[in-house]
């Protein structure tokens, strides 16, 4: 994770953007990060872009208290 900008979470990540690889790295990370199974995270929005938006199933809760825990690592 790269901390956040303008209220949103960087995420950073190694591989290239060809062929999908960038965009499974991202969804990997942010599971990852939250303790989540990559199943659970998906790319809604900006596939092609560098600003996408995650969606992210599970208690709400319990993707507060990781979201939190997260930020706070950063």
């Amino acid at each position: 994770m790269g901390g956040t900008h303008d209220g949103s979470l960087v995420v950073r990540v190694r591989e290239p953007a060809t062929d999908g690889r960038a965009n499974r790295a991202v969804v990997e990370a942010v599971a990852d990060a939250l303790g989540m199974a990559r199943g659970a995270v998906r790319i809604t929005s900006g596939a092609s872009s560098r600003r996408k938006v995650i969606e992210v199933d599970g208690e709400d809760s319990a993707l507060s208290v990781a979201w939190d825990t997260l930020l706070q690592r950063e």
